[in-house]
């Protein structure tokens, strides 16, 4: 078997200087790397993420398409009672109550059924509306 050879102190010591330059100037060059690779790839995988998004949207749009107008007619009710409300003042209150109880209405019959009457399922959002 073959002894390692002691190296003398002096030469150590520069080497273990040499060692530490070395790594004085490639870190700041790696951290930038990283900075300058995650500045690229970041924006390319939020492109992906919503083409890949678009796609299951437009593949569940069959599955969806009730509950999109659904809520076209919901959202053109609430803008005509909006319109109607704001020329008459009493019909604001009106709207709060009901909404209030329409939601207390909810919370009572997702209590028992474990159904929403006033939004939709996690699962019918995450199908037709969220990424």
């Amino acid at each position: 078997m073959a002894k390692k050879k002691k190296k003398d102190p002096i030469s150590a010591a520069i080497e273990k200087t040499i060692k530490k330059s070395v790594s004085s100037v490639t870190k700041p060059i790696d951290k930038a790397m990283k900075t300058a690779v995650t500045a690229v790839t970041k924006p390319i995988m939020q492109i992906i993420k919503y083409f890949k998004c678009g796609i299951n949207k437009i593949i569940n749009l069959p599955k969806c398409i009730i509950f999109y107008i659904f809520d076209i007619i919901i959202g053109t009710y609430f803008i005509f009672w909006s319109l109607i409300a704001s020329l008459i003042p009493g019909l604001k209150d009106l709207g709060k109550i009901i909404w209030k109880s329409l939601q207390m209405l909810d919370k009572y019959i997702y209590k028992f059924t474990g159904i929403h009457i006033i939004r939709y399922s996690r699962s019918i959002l995450k199908r037709c509306y969220l990424c």
